[in-house]
């Protein structure tokens, strides 16, 4: 065997052969994991400016334009002449007598649930969802009704009450230039409202309020509950008073979830909106994709192996062979060797 054959093509061949079956090893061991997570970690990110967008569209189904029609309403009755002068005699008949067919007809086209009366400073006059319950004094828990009445400037937004959060508009109403009262109209957030929303959105929907050391929903188009575990991210939410993603699995389903605190009209955080979206298909179309990709790559490189086989044997090991050949007829001859004519 000359120097040639023994020390370069095996050498070099074993030695590209074998890092080449080492780079499938890698590619198999730790590239296809490593693509896994970073496509994955892109996906997630892509994901989230949608997801974003969707959560303030939720929002402004469920709370925006519902709080821009009771605005609309306070303001209207309050400049109602009739009211103005029944608030200011405190002619309570009257006024029932005259409001209940509009509330009959509002309840009829929208989701109202509150059109209520007060006097300075917190006093209920006139309910016309409860007529029998009046001259209760509201100032220990209807703070939009304080504002309005202390400040004489409307209060719009989310309040706290006995039965949760619910979207309120207060409007001071004044006669001659003298304030009489307000008059607030109120929409509640419920099971309802939220299936509503979830039928023109597509999209699942929980408002979570707090409740005691916990937090429970207040309305949801799922069946879900909230786990122990969440509440003290939940509570991260209610502080930071800001929009949160977070990854979750429920069930089997990878799930990218919006958090978005709810503030009340003097802007402070009341509860939260969460819209989750159900990414598992999507990363499981990912995941094939990346496989595929490999798989693809490492049947490549088998067959460079295998084409780096057939080159050193065709081209290189059979001549290497026949020089071989020539070399020893020619040793053992005494004669010079000659490779052609």
């Amino acid at each position: 065997m000359t120097f040639l054959q023994k020390h370069l093509p095996k050498k070099l061949k074993t030695r590209l052969i074998a890092a080449l079956g080492l780079l499938i090893v890698l590619v198999l061991g730790a590239g296809m994991p490593a693509a896994n997570y970073f496509a994955r970690e892109n996906f997630y990110s892509v994901q989230q400016k949608p997801l974003t967008n969707t959560l303030e569209i939720i929002n402004s189904e469920l709370i925006t334009l519902p709080l821009e029609k009771l605005k609309l309403l306070s303001h209207t009755m309050a400049l109602l002449t009739p009211v103005q002068w029944d608030m200011q005699r405190k002619d309570r008949e009257h006024l029932l007598e005259f409001t209940m067919p509009i509330y009959k007809k509002l309840q009829s086209e929208l989701d109202i649930n509150v059109f209520h009366f007060h006097l300075p400073p917190a006093i209920s006059f006139l309910r016309l969802q409860k007529p029998q319950k009046f001259g209760d004094d509201l100032s220990s828990f209807r703070h939009t009704v304080n504002f309005v009445n202390q400040q004489k400037l409307d209060a719009s937004g989310l309040e706290v009450g006995k039965a949760g959060i619910s979207i309120r508009s207060v409007s001071p109403v004044f006669n001659q230039s003298r304030h009489v009262g307000s008059v607030e109209f109120g929409a509640p957030i419920n099971n309802a409202l939220a299936l509503r929303v979830k039928a023109k959105t597509g999209y699942d929907i929980s408002v979570l309020i707090p409740d005691g050391a916990g937090f429970k929903y207040q309305a949801k188009t799922h069946n879900l509950t909230i786990p122990d575990k969440q509440i003290p991210f939940l509570k991260r939410i209610m502080s930071a008073k800001k929009t949160v993603i977070k990854k979750n699995e429920i069930n089997n389903r990878k799930l990218l979830t919006a958090y978005m605190p709810l503030e009340d009209y003097s802007g402070n955080p009341v509860g939260i909106l969460a819209v989750p979206y159900d990414v598992t298909t999507g990363l499981n179309d990912l995941k094939e994709q990346i496989f595929y990709f490999f798989l693809a790559a490492t049947a490549g490189l088998v067959g460079a192996q295998v084409l780096l086989f057939a080159v050193f044997r065709f081209f290189i090991d059979k001549p290497l062979a026949q020089i071989q050949n020539i070399l020893e007829k020619a040793g053992k001859s005494g004669a010079q060797p000659t490779c052609c004519p």
